[in-house]
């Protein structure tokens, strides 16, 4: 019986890790040029007829994506195990 319990333990486990490491994700913040072209290559390969962002999506007072009049939403993600690029921005904020 415990041998079933150990089994089940590790293998509860290493589904953990696995999920950790290359499913688990976070909103990170998209720069303004960034947004802008994420948005024209929406319109492009979508054909949306759509003249401008219906509204920003922000976390914790940074855009993390955008609206679309069309009702298409895009948020940047990244997994959790991967490291994010330094934002120069916030650099030259402090």
């Amino acid at each position: 019986m415990l041998e079933w319990l150990m089994l089940a333990s590790w293998i509860a486990l290493v589904a953990y890790v696995f999920w950790f490491l290359f499913k688990a994700k976070t909103e990170h913040p998209i720069g303004l040029n960034d947004l802008a072209l994420t948005w024209r290559m929406h319109k492009r390969n979508t054909g949306c007829k759509a003249k401008r962002i219906q509204s920003m999506i922000t976390l914790n007072n940074e855009t993390v994506g955008f609206r679309c009049e069309c009702g298409y939403e895009f948020i940047q993600k990244r997994l959790i195990s991967q490291k994010a690029p330094d934002n120069p921005a916030k650099k030259l904020a402090h």
